[in-house]
């Protein structure tokens, strides 16, 4: 089920890309999550996007979605969302759209992983960590503790995060995250 409509939306972000309406996208989320081996469950696949030279109506239209700005106080910029049907249900997609920062910054670090026997651009796990920092949800920070015991970054990834952190404005909440962890920036 997830398979199928991750294999759509793959095709459809690849189809934008091509057409130079995206500059790029990654996975995050809890499917992304659980591809850093973290045990999560999910209903949903959302990925973060990046727009090229197009409006989100113009991208919206290409990906059969809906697009909804964000509200003043809201982190996003903007969600396209859409339902892929599947021989099952239909699996929500949300694509979002991030500030300027944190859009380079997930864009930069992405890795392709196989998922469902698709090679899908995903998140790394620090970028991912500090995107569920930004979220800041009770699930979100859960997703960043798990992050963190799986990965067991070393002082220099420490200090490394610690910089792309602050590069996105979240440089208190990374140092009160580490510090919840038992550790101290470096």
């Amino acid at each position: 089920m997830f398979a199928e409509a991750l294999q759509d939306i793959l095709g459809r972000l690849e189809t934008a890309r091509q057409q130079g309406l995206l500059r790029g996208y990654a996975l995050v989320g809890g499917l992304a999550v659980a591809a850093h081996q973290v045990p999560r469950a999910t209903r949903d696949i959302d990925f973060v996007v990046a727009l090229a030279g197009a409006t989100p109506v113009e991208v919206a239209n290409l990906l059969q979605a809906t697009y909804r700005p964000g509200e003043p106080d809201d982190p996003l910029v903007g969600v396209f969302e859409l339902r892929i049907s599947t021989a099952y249900l239909p699996i929500p997609v949300q694509l979002l759209l991030l500030p300027s920062p944190w859009s380079e910054v997930v864009l930069e670090g992405v890795e392709e992983l196989n998922l469902a026997g698709q090679a899908v651009p995903v998140a790394t796990w620090d970028r991912l960590l500090l995107l569920k920092l930004y979220a800041g949800g009770p699930t979100d920070i859960l997703d960043a503790q798990g992050l963190w015991a799986a990965a067991r970054p070393d002082s220099d990834t420490v200090e490394k995060l610690g910089k792309l952190a602050k590069r996105v404005g979240l440089g208190t909440e990374f140092v009160a995250f580490l510090a919840q962890q038992g550790r101290t920036p470096e």
